[in-house]
């Protein structure tokens, strides 16, 4: 079973599997065509590799940019019906263009936030007591926090020259879906007994925002609990660092990620699928 807390950040700041890395695909790039240039002339691979500006130079010019996407998630928030409002599924089905958010495909032109994160892009929800569906390869967020006051890329990150940076922040700046994930209840679980625990539910509202006009398009509420088996399967399944708690989280984690997907794409006709290639 996948578990939020198999997660850790590389040096710049983004999200990885806990114990990899995700710069080789960040500079892929320019890695592989230095490779193939090896063997001719050394020379070349240097300047393949590092001519360009550096990531800071690129992030500093899109600062003013991002900072208005900043602010215009935080109206966004502003505008969003009280919470525990949301009746029925109501995402229109005729939008032109369709939402996609193809992990696979790598393709995406829909971000998907908390609200909390909307309200502040740098804000990271507290594992086990706040719920998070942990939505990042569409790199809205992580293009936010990167060229914010409070970015996570670390010194040595700065200073790397990525060709297509660059290419990608337009891509996130072009996006014409937002969807927003807000919590209306969420019972952290806890455990009574080795067979035992309490908690575990979570209500969620989904929202569909039009990034360019702001407008909510539409919106659906789902419930989750844990699995009745979930004590038998964290006996069988667990792994050293595992706790009750965080197997029992990630068991409405999985649960949760996969319902909004599949309610995004039945509602609009869209393509959500999130999870990578194996």
């Amino acid at each position: 079973m996948p578990r939020d807390r198999d997660f850790d950040r590389d040096e710049y700041g983004e999200p990885r599997k806990r114990g990899g890395s995700n710069k080789g695909l960040l500079i892929a790039g320019c890695a592989v065509e230095a490779l193939v240039i090896l063997a001719g002339a050394g020379v070349a691979v240097w300047y393949f590799v590092f001519a360009g500006e550096t990531t800071a130079e690129v992030t500093n010019k899109y600062r003013p940019r991002f900072a208005k996407q900043r602010t215009k998630l935080k109206r966004i928030a502003d505008k969003l019906p009280a919470r525990g409002s949301v009746q029925g599924d109501t995402l229109p089905a005729n939008l032109d263009p369709k939402p996609v958010y193809d992990v696979p495909g790598k393709k995406f032109n829909t971000a998907i936030l908390m609200a909390e994160q909307c309200e502040d892009p740098d804000r990271e929800l507290k594992s086990l007591t706040e719920f998070d569906l942990g939505f990042f390869a569409d790199e809205y967020r992580i293009h936010l926090q990167w060229t914010g006051d409070k970015s996570p890329m670390v010194e040595s990150a700065k200073r790397e020259r990525l060709k297509d940076l660059a290419k990608r922040f337009d891509t996130t700046l072009d996006f014409a879906y937002l969807v927003v994930a807000r919590t209306v209840r969420f019972d952290p679980p806890r455990l009574v007994n080795e067979n035992t625990f309490l908690g575990g539910d979570l209500e969620l509202e989904v929202f569909l925002i039009d990034l360019k006009t702001e407008k909510v398009l539409g919106s659906f509420r789902r419930s989750f609990r844990p699995d009745a088996q979930v004590m038998a399967e964290f006996r069988t399944d667990r792994k050293e660092s595992d706790s009750a708690e965080s197997f029992i989280y990630s068991n409405v984690w999985v649960k949760a990620r996969k319902e909004v997907a599949a309610a995004l794409a039945r509602g609009t006709g869209g393509t959500f699928n999130i999870e990578p290639k194996r």
